[in-house]
């Protein structure tokens, strides 16, 4: 399981520190691994993250960048290792 972190921020709407933890301690026997990125994957890959208000739009926006070769290949490299080290794949 990956997973954006959101740096545990809280505002009026969310708190992330919660959710995070809720999300780490969901974990079951069946549960490979999980990795949460501090930020987001977008930042952890260097690329532009869409409109703030388009979240929709982001699993399609790093499947563009990685497409059109924007994201550079030790930071792909790095993301390799993570799934790896989580799946044992």
């Amino acid at each position: 399981m990956l997973f954006d972190g959101d740096n545990d921020q809280k505002n009026k709407f969310i708190d992330h520190s919660m959710w995070n933890r809720l999300i780490n301690d969901a974990k079951t026997p069946l549960t490979k691994g999980v990795h949460q990125f501090q930020v987001d994957l977008e930042e952890f890959l260097n690329i532009e993250k869409p409109n703030s208000k388009r979240g929709d739009l982001k699993p399609i926006n790093v499947i563009k960048k990685h497409v059109s070769g924007e994201i550079a290949m030790d930071k792909l490299e790095e993301l390799k290792a993570i799934v790896h080290g989580i799946t044992s794949v």
